[in-house]
């Protein structure tokens, strides 16, 4: 015990040594980031893990701190020159000796021993040791951040954007370490970035590699993907699901429900369209007064943005942009259009605004006319709400300004761009908008048929020749190469079957079908028939049944009854009755009644043959020798039938309407068929090389550039004859009125529940570092002053 207490000092040193080198051991590694493997020892072993909480560069001077401090020790006292007796001297001389001899500092120096223990806490406290406790007690919460072409605006620092991830990083590092978070980025879709973690690590990172788009918002996707995740499945099992008045000798065990008590932070500017009633159905908000074991979503909304001038955003931009086709003078040349623009523009402005509107018109890629107009835009209209019930009246005014163009080669490819002239507001990406008139897509028809007047009849007049190229084959031809490389390769867009059928279906067409009076091969027409059927519609909306009124009018002599499984073949039949799972299993179609008799019997249907369609007329229209065995043909419901086939089945393509898509959403390329791929430049000229599908088109969903988007048809594998090709677009635009509105909202209503935004909620910061760097500087202080008392 007497040595104890004599050598106590040099054992507390050598205990806060051996205490101190854990610390730095797992400092240097983290230093070194080669910490993952004691990280995950810790937190199975002892469930603490530790994270630095300085720069590697602090961190790195704070471990050199004790050893600056012992330096200190040795260095020697400067003394101040002054008259002291002899005696005085040589007791000041001994105390030198005592305080600069290596060991002889070492006896019990106090101040000594408490410097280094807080330089010892200071080095553990920066390790950031977090105790891991049990999950039972975790809460989650979903971070939905809004990065739709809205929140580019700069009215805070540095965007809408920017500032929302810092609220959302604030969320983050609110959070406990038994918190589950999940991050979810929303625009015209919705995408989860990062599963329910408590990492919080991964979820900055989710949060900080969220980037602007040009989309427009839509939050009903993300709202829809919360509550998927926030609210329990309903089982047979579940206590909610037991029917009533069941005796108790039948009743069956309960489960209660149970859901994840869920907070979603909503980071946005709420500009976005009102819910539909199908997805508020499926949402489950929860109250205050819900019991959280149910599940839900608890909504917070951060509004991104400032309402320093409700009622009044420096804002006007276009948000409709359309072409029609006039008619056609019959001076002009045949090949000729005549166009009408029109665009509709909406100002957010407390104030009336003149803008100035110009039309540049590209004909194959160079500018041909350039329009101009002006136009005064009303001011906008908006009344707050009086009451949470109500909503505001927020109306933007809105003007229209029409161009008439000059005419214009039908063939050509048009590209139409309208702009403000030396407009200055805060969104500039409305300010623009683009439309590429595309012309007459025609469809490839191959019809094989032994003679047919009523088919010959329609597709031999001028107006069936505008839209559809018409080929003709016999039945005899089917066996032949040229059919197999017309058919097979792809080059047509609808093959008509007039009492004909290739004998195998591996000779079925690349291509949709019409099969009169036959079956698709592997199902055979069988004896079964039926006589002067009376003609019902089974699905009167349907596009081939479009402007068809009189379908019940038809007559004719018999049909031929199918059934799915009864008229397939033997072979086939065998496969089809092979168990699911069998290699050689047969999956039959399902039959889609177009239009059908009394008795349900269909008599004319579809069916699915991989990405193409098989229509099945179930009667002729002509005998083999030309006698008509169907009044059909004479009727008006028949060239409007055909109407309707050329453009679903044949994909005839006339309308400007399809040439113009959101940012985000796919666009739909149908080339001429035969074509072998397709080359695309977007707007910011990268070059995308697209190959033909087998449904002889493309689905282009990389569209979230703003602009035009040209692309070339090549017609062979050769890129070098894509020089010679016409060069065809279509246009992204943004033509959005609530993206235009850049006035944040302060409230959102989901349903019937007006949701305001909460206040805004204060980054936790750690002021420890800054305490205990006080408490250094205040004992170096001490030592300097106490050093220099002994001096004097």
């Amino acid at each position: 015990m007497k040595w104890l207490l004599d050598n106590w000092f040099t054992l507390a040193l050598l205990a806060l040594a051996a205490c101190a080198m854990p610390g730095v051991v797992l400092v240097i590694l983290r230093l070194f980031e080669v910490d993952g493997p004691i990280n995950n020892w810790l937190l199975l072993t002892f469930q603490i893990t530790y994270e630095l909480r300085l720069s590697p560069w602090i961190t790195l001077i704070l471990l050199l701190l004790p050893v600056a401090l012992l330096l200190l020790y040795f260095l020697r006292l400067k003394r101040t020159p002054m008259q002291v007796p002899s005696t005085f001297l040589w007791k000041k001389s001994v105390e030198d000796l005592h305080v600069n001899s290596l060991f002889q500092w070492l006896r019990e120096n106090v101040l000594l021993i408490l410097q280094l223990l807080v330089l010892l806490f200071l080095i553990y406290s920066v390790l950031g040791v977090r105790l891991h406790g049990s999950t039972m007690k975790s809460r989650h919460y979903i971070l939905m951040i809004d990065n739709s072409a809205s929140m580019s605006v700069k009215d805070v620092a540095p965007n809408r954007l920017e500032w929302a991830k810092q609220e959302a990083l604030k969320e983050i590092d609110a959070a406990s370490d038994s918190d589950f978070g999940m991050v979810i980025v929303f625009n015209s879709k919705a995408t989860t970035l990062q599963a329910y973690t408590n990492d919080r690590e991964k979820l900055r990172d989710a949060i900080r590699g969220i980037t602007l788009t040009e989309r427009p918002t839509r939050i009903e996707e993300a709202l829809l993907l919360a509550a998927s995740l926030a609210n329990p499945v309903r089982s047979t099992e579940d206590l909610s699901m037991q029917p009533a008045d069941v005796p108790d000798d039948q009743k069956r065990t309960m489960v209660q429900a149970r859901g994840i008590s869920t907070v979603v932070h909503v980071f946005s500017d709420g500009r976005f369209a009102k819910l539909s009633e199908q997805a508020i159905a499926k949402l489950k908000l929860r109250g205050p007064d819900d019991d959280p074991k149910q599940g839900g979503l608890n909504l917070r909304y951060h509004l991104a943005g400032s309402l320093a001038k409700p009622g009044n955003a420096n804002n006007v931009g276009i948000i409709l942009f359309n072409v029609h086709r006039q008619p056609i003078d019959a001076k002009k040349k045949a090949d000729s259009q005549q166009l009408l623009a029109w665009v509709r523009l909406a100002n957010v402005r407390a104030q009336s605004a003149a803008v100035r509107v110009k039309l540049d018109v590209y004909v194959e890629g160079e500018k041909r006319h350039s329009l101009e107009q002006s136009k005064t835009i009303p001011a906008r209209k908006y009344v707050p709400a009086k009451a949470d019930e109500e909503d505001d009246v927020d109306e933007p005014g809105e003007a229209e300004i029409r161009f008439d163009l000059p005419s214009l080669e039908l063939r050509s490819n048009i590209v139409l761009h309208a702009y403000f002239v030396n407009q200055q507001d805060d969104f500039s990406l409305d300010d623009h908008a683009w439309l590429a008139v595309g012309t007459t897509r025609k469809a490839k028809v191959l019809i094989v048929t032994k003679g047919n007047s009523h088919l010959d009849a329609m597709f031999k007049q001028e107006g069936t020749q505008r839209i559809a190229i018409a080929e003709w084959m016999t039945p005899a031809d089917l066996n032949g190469d040229e059919y197999r490389k017309k058919a097979r390769a792809g080059d047509v867009d609808l093959v008509v079957f007039d009492r004909c059928v290739p004998a195998d279906e591996l000779d079925m067409p690349l291509a949709n079908t019409l099969l009169i009076d036959r079956p698709p091969p592997p199902w055979r027409r069988g004896t079964a028939v039926l006589k002067n059927p009376l003609f019902i519609a089974s699905q009167r909306d349907h596009p081939l049944l479009k402007h068809l009124t009189t379908i019940n009018d038809i007559r004719t002599h018999e049909a031929f009854v199918f059934d799915v499984r009864k008229n397939l073949s033997a072979e086939a039949a065998k496969e089809a009755d092979l168990p699911i799972g069998h290699a050689k299993h047969r999956t039959l179609p399902t039959v889609e009644r177009i239009v059908e008799t009394s008795n349900q019997t269909p008599l004319l249907f579809a069916m699915a043959r991989g990405p193409h369609t098989d229509l099945v007329q179930t009667f002729p229209l002509t005998s083999d020798d030309g006698g008509l065995l169907s009044d059909w043909g004479l009727q008006p419901s028949f060239p409007l039938f055909f109407w309707n086939l050329l453009y679903i089945l044949g994909k005839v393509d006339d309308s400007v309407r399809t040439v113009s898509v959101s940012p985000g959403e796919p666009m739909v390329l149908r080339p001429d068929a035969g074509f072998r791929f397709v080359q695309l430049t977007t707007p910011d000229q990268r070059k995308i090389k697209l190959p033909r599908t087998e449904r002889n088109e493309i689905v282009f969903a990389d569209t979230d550039k703003l602009g035009i988007y040209r692309y070339q048809v090549a017609l062979a594998e050769d890129e070098r004859r894509l020089v010679n090709e016409p060069r065809r677009g279509f246009a992204v635009n943004l033509l959005d009125s609530n993206e235009t509105n850049i006035e944040p909202r302060p409230s959102i209503r989901i349903g019937n529940e007006r949701i305001v935004s909460g206040e805004k909620k204060s980054q936790t910061r750690e002021i420890w570092k800054w305490i205990l760097l006080l408490v250094v500087v205040l004992l170096l202080t001490e030592w300097i002053i106490y050093q220099r008392r002994i001096a004097v």
